[in-house]
């Protein structure tokens, strides 16, 4: 667990249950102390504090005035003044603030280590846990969101190396999860009962696997250098394979061949090829030559709606025979 809050006399953790100094709080005193810690200025009136109450009660403001007493006894609370309260609170000592900040500081380039230390700060889903406090949590889940979309872009070896990966996922439900991601951070990479399916697309390989997703799991290699570390890496153990014939911004580099060749000469994986522009030559040619289950063509706005039953059907019926 990285040691986020060395320097300061008070620590916070906010994402999961709340625990100040390590010591878990009462549910309303822990729902006034996400509020006043995640609103701008940690500095919010008698009456906001008041909406945090659980079971939808209503305070009077004597009330909210004990419980904030209470709170006094864990955190630095200064005496209200003018019917607001501001929580006293130094930079790092919440690791809500740490993890906003951090997803922040992300590189643009791969940096697994660093977005191992950010997925160790959950413990939990504080929005299941304290459902009132809903509203707060915004600038935090939107750095999640922000981390989720990075993550989705690294190499599957490099979601393996993620030793907190898996344990995050499960804090959240399935439907605010990219698909990919939980088969990826899994030891056997399947979900129980699902097919699974090679994505090898330089630009739109994401719209590919959301087409795919409510049926299948789904791998995407988005380069060449990423489909020769993945075979090095990692069984080939898919159904199907989806293969673009160009794996850069050019339409004239045909890296695709590359790993059609390998599929062919190495595999049994049923394929389909995908391109942008008509192929040279013979396409039925190219699809004896390749083995290849089926050779498409992307639309105008490179679309395939047709994909997800061709992925069924070239699963159902494999690799065409010589």
């Amino acid at each position: 667990m990285p040691n986020f809050m060395a320097d300061s006399e008070v620590t916070v953790r906010l994402l999961g249950e709340v625990l100040v100094n390590g010591d878990a709080l009462p549910d309303l005193l822990a729902n006034l102390l996400i509020a006043l810690s995640l609103a701008p200025d940690r500095r919010l009136p008698v009456y906001r504090l008041a909406e945090v109450w659980p079971d939808g009660q209503r305070p009077t403001d004597i009330a909210v005035h004990k419980a904030m007493s209470r709170l006094r006894d864990y955190v630095p609370l200064p005496a209200q003044r003018n019917r607001y309260y501001r929580i006293e609170l130094d930079d790092g000592s919440v690791d809500a603030d740490v993890f906003v900040a951090g997803v922040k500081a992300l590189p643009n380039t791969a940096d697994p280590a660093k977005m191992n230390e950010l997925l160790e700060l959950w413990d939990g889903d504080p929005r299941q846990h304290y459902p009132v406090t809903r509203k707060y949590w915004y600038r935090v889940y939107q750095a999640r969101a922000e981390l989720l979309k990075k993550l989705a872009h690294l190499s599957p070896p490099d979601l393996r190396s993620l030793s907190a990966l898996a344990t995050f996922l499960n804090h959240f439900p399935s439907t605010e999860i990219p698909a990919g991601l939980w088969f990826a951070a899994s030891e056997s990479g399947r979900t129980p009962g699902r097919k699974r399916v090679l994505i090898v697309e330089d630009q739109i390989g994401d719209d590919f696997a959301s087409m795919l997703a409510p049926r299948y799991d789904y791998v995407i290699l988005r380069s060449l250098a990423d489909w020769h570390k993945f075979v090095v890496d990692e069984p080939l153990d898919f159904d199907v394979a989806l293969v673009d014939l160009h794996l850069t911004s050019s339409s004239t580099d045909m890296e695709g061949i590359v790993v059609l060749e390998y599929l062919r000469d190495n595999t049994p994986i049923p394929t389909l090829l995908i391109s942008g522009a008509p192929l040279p030559g013979d396409t039925e040619a190219t699809r004896r030559q390749y083995k290849l289950s089926g050779v498409f063509l992307k639309g105008p706005d490179n679309s395939l709606p047709t994909l997800p039953d061709s992925v069924e059907r070239a699963i159902r019926e494999g690799r065409p025979r010589d």
